[in-house]
């Protein structure tokens, strides 16, 4: 048996277990804060335990995907079971693109768990390990289509369960396959057998697409449910006009994303700056494959065009039908993996006078894995600063009504607005760096109903959320319009039996969507 196991091991190919081992690795070192941290945002003030039935946001595996935590906001189970998937996806990455290098494979494996989405998605802890696990169905997807003769059929299946994870995902699925494919028409095979590979690519990312709504359907029809109306879920549309205008903002994101610092918070000049060079070294690497390469060079060369000007658009595809953000993005990472694959073939053997090219891109790989790791704790680090404000501001709230006069124990209380984020805030100027509405350096108490999250979940203070009703009326009354605003003296009162307390001007009432979010299954 022991044999056996040897055997086994020494036939992985040195790269995918370099691969392997460097996610694992950085994956551990760089989010190793937010492992050992519970730290939450907006949406994981009401997650401690969560069963992620999200089958009205079209997510319906995510609940199955979900059980390997147990459905419990537990960091660093969470965080080693993630890391785990990234660093299997990194290893199929590696055999899928053909990487020859150990220092290239290290960098693929860095970039796969680096990536600044990584770190956005870490913020949504409670389904971290899930989104990990669905980018891993992703790559297993396009890994079983590449390698078994008939690996298209269950390449649909893993393909249309990365989607039902998360939307998103079906990019890095597309994405990677033209990788491949790019890949393929760099190397020494037939133009014919790089095309009949193609087909099959496309045939398992069609399937997949479709078994994802097909199985979709059925949930919603069993579970008698409609999609939610949050970013046009609902509403997708194939029409001519909506699909070039999509196609249009998808290259638009994409180029900006890559080259104009300030097209997310954290793509500083200096990212840019690596991404050029980046970019350039892969041109100069296609140039030599394309150079040393042999037969039909001209049907390789419109090929390759025709795979890279869709490259931007597979990395994209979410914006053909929503808006797009940090966390949707991942399949960007693929743009940094190709560029190491292509390298790693190109610039294997090729010197410059004393340094090797390999080593001179190699130094722009690590700084561009730096400044990720930089981004990632600098997210964490202002998603930690919020949360303690957040503690600090509801300790004081529940002190402020505990000694009201009259007050008894169970008395209902009327929370009027949010975190007052013009008292409460942190003005540290490098954490406008990953400034975004799922890490914010406020608050994550953005909605009233995230206080009552914390104040319930967070500090067991068993306040019960009052109905829509309620808040609408007490809103309207005349003596809470004639209160002071929050921390003002006056700002907490007893009125008519109940504790009101106005944090703002008035309430806002809640979305349709966000009243079929909280009775979802």
């Amino acid at each position: 048996m022991e044999n056996k196991r040897k055997c086994v091991l020494q036939k992985i190919p040195a790269t995918v277990k370099t691969a392997f081992f460097a996610c694992l690795i950085c994956g551990l070192l760089v989010h190793l804060f937010a492992f050992t941290n519970l730290i939450p945002n907006s949406d994981g003030l009401g997650r401690i335990y969560d069963r992620q039935q999200m089958t009205v946001s079209g997510r319906w595996f995510l609940h199955y995907a979900s059980s390997f935590n147990a459905y419990i906001q537990a960091p660093a189970l969470i965080g080693a079971l993630s890391v785990l998937f990234f660093s299997v996806a990194a290893a199929l990455i590696t055999d899928i693109l053909k990487v020859k290098s150990k220092l290239f494979a290290a960098f693929i494996g860095m970039f796969t768990v680096v990536f600044p989405s990584v770190a956005y998605t870490y913020l949504y802890m409670f389904t971290a390990s899930a989104y990990a696990f669905g980018i891993l169905l992703a790559v297993f997807g396009v890994w079983l289509c590449v390698k078994l003769r008939f690996g298209f059929i269950p390449a649909i299946f893993c393909i249309a369960c990365a989607t039902g994870v998360y939307q998103a995902y079906f990019a890095v699925a597309a994405a990677l396959a033209l990788c491949r494919v790019i890949v393929d028409l760099l190397g020494d095979d037939d133009v014919k057998m790089s095309l009949k590979r193609a087909m099959w690519l496309v045939i398992s990312l069609a399937g997949g697409a479709v078994a994802y709504y097909v199985i979709l359907k059925i949930f919603l029809v069993v579970k008698h449910l409609e999609l939610l109306s949050y970013l046009g879920m609902n509403e997708v549309e194939f029409s001519f006009s909506k699909i070039v205008s999509g196609t249009v903002t998808a290259y638009k994101q994409f180029i900006l994303y890559f080259f104009r610092p300030g097209t997310e918070s954290y793509v500083t000049k200096l990212f840019v700056s690596f991404n050029v060079l980046l970019a350039v070294s892969l041109v100069c690497a296609l140039i030599v494959k394309l150079k040393n390469g042999e037969g039909k060079k001209a049907a390789r060369i419109v090929l390759l065009a025709a795979a890279f000007i869709l490259l931007p658009l597979a990395c994209n595809l979410t914006t053909l039908f929503s808006d797009s953000t940090p966390i949707m993005r991942y399949a960007f990472v693929l743009v940094y993996i190709l560029a190491a694959a292509v390298c790693s073939q190109a610039f294997d053997k090729t010197q410059f006078k004393a340094f090797s090219a390999k080593s001179l891109i190699g130094v722009v790989c690590a700084f561009i894995v730096l400044i990720s790791a930089q981004t990632a704790n600098i997210a964490y680090t202002a998603s930690a600063t919020a949360h303690r404000s957040a503690q600090t501001f509801a300790t004081n709230l529940v002190g402020r009504v505990e000694s009201l006069d009259g007050y008894k124990n169970g008395m209902e209380v009327v929370i009027i607005g949010a975190f007052p984020a013009d008292v409460y805030y942190s003005d540290i100027e490098i954490f406008r760096r990953v400034e975004h509405y799922s890490c914010l350096s406020s608050s994550p108490m953005q909605l009233c109903k995230h206080t009552y999250y914390y104040l319930n979940d967070w500090l067991n203070v068993k306040w019960k959320e009052p109905d829509e009703e309620t808040f609408i009326s007490v809103s309207d009354s005349d003596t809470f319009k004639a209160m002071a605003l929050y921390p003002d003296d006056g700002s907490v009162a007893i009125v008519d039996g109940k504790v009101v307390v106005r944090l703002a001007e008035t309430y806002t009432p809640k979305q349709q969507y966000e009243l079929d979010y909280e009775n979802r299954k």
